[in-house]
Formats: structure tokens, C-alpha cells, sequence
């Protein structure tokens, strides 16, 4: 359902399967037919037999970790604060984040978005990540790597860039390190 409603064309076989589930016809799930006309002697599978028979994923969750500011940075204390529905594989790889600023609407992410993270501690030039100092702060910011500096930029201009030398990025003795890479943003309208 999950693939349906964000626009995949479904397949004859998955067609099938959700009519079958649902006791209604397939004209009627494709608006062929108008009224509602339910299939007969048909024995109910279980959501999840049906899930598996038409190979659809069962959403996972992610945990929400706490908060992270996109602006200047804030003392990072996890405090758990719920969790975010994913298609994502092996969910336990990732965390989320809500967002506190302004300092990458830029880049779409707004104050009060959920931002989700894969774990990891490193990072490509252009990735948006969230970044935990030796202060224990944590912020969001685009990644750079060149010239053996990092700028972690903001993307709004009233924020400055933060330059870094790589060194301080080491995994053992740097001042800063890289908790994960942002994968996706849930923005609240």
C-alpha cells in the first residue's frame, strides 16, 4: 500500500493480492467500477500473509534520539522522544534527530523536522551530517572535505561556515566527529 499510494504502478499479481485481501474487486481498486461490489467465499488471510504474499515490506522504526540544533550549536543529550515510521532495511543502522533552527532551510530542512541518520562515521563532500564535538555538542551541517580542511556549511546565509582541519575529524583523538549522515527529513506542514 505503502508503494501504491506514493505513485509505483502496481502489478497484475499485486493487484490481485490487495483485492483478494480487501474482498473487492480489481476493477474497483483500479476506478473501473464506482460502486463498491465485495468478492464472496473467499477465506481472509492474515495483513501480514498478505504482505508477504504480494513481497511488500512492513514498515520499520527508528528511534528518535533527541534534538540537534541547525544553527549554533547545543549540548547534546540523548533523550529518547519516540519514533519515526521507515521502509528502511535493518532500521537498527539508523537514528533520527528532531531539528531545532534555521540553519539549513536550504536545503529543506526545516525547524521541527525529524531528520534521519545513517550511523557512521565518516562522510562524502556534499553529505548533510550531524557532527558531535569534543564540548558535546551536536549540529547539522553539509559536509566538505578538501585540501585537507572540513567546512561544515549551513544553508542559509546568516550562519557561518565552520572550518575545521581534518585532523581534528580523527575517530581516536580528534576534537569532532561524524555520528551519521542524513538519509531522509520528515517536515511537519
Amino acid at each position: 500500500l505503502y508503494h501504491l499510494k506514493n505513485g509505483s504502478e502496481p502489478s497484475i499479481s499485486k493487484i490481485n493480492a490487495l483485492s483478494s485481501y480487501l474482498n473487492v474487486s480489481a476493477d474497483y481498486l483500479l476506478g473501473n467500477e464506482e460502486e463498491l461490489q465485495q468478492k464472496t467465499a473467499s477465506p481472509k488471510e492474515t495483513l501480514e500473509e498478505a504482505v508477504k504474499r504480494v513481497a511488500m515490506e512492513v514498515p520499520s522504526m527508528i528511534q528518535i534520539l533527541g534534538t540537534i540544533h541547525a544553527g549554533t550549536s547545543i549540548f547534546c543529550e540523548e533523550n529518547f522522544d519516540g519514533y519515526i515510521p521507515s521502509m528502511k532495511k535493518h532500521a537498527e543502522n539508523y537514528f533520527a534527530l528532531r531539528i531545532i533552527g534555521d540553519c539549513m532551510t536550504g536545503a529543506g530542512i526545516k525547524d521541527g523536522s525529524i531528520v534521519t541518520f545513517r550511523k557512521q562515521p565518516f562522510a562524502e563532500t556534499g553529505d548533510i551530517v550531524a557532527v558531535l564535538d569534543d564540548n558535546g555538542e551536536v549540529f547539522c551541517r553539509r559536509f566538505e572535505y578538501k585540501a585537507g580542511q572540513v567546512t561544515l556549511s549551513p544553508e542559509n546565509p546568516k550562519y557561518e561556515p565552520i572550518i575545521m582541519d581534518a585532523s581534528e575529524f580523527d575517530v581516536d583523538s580528534g576534537r569532532a566527529r561524524i555520528l551519521g549522515v542524513a538519509t531522509e527529513v520528515t517536515i511537519k506542514l
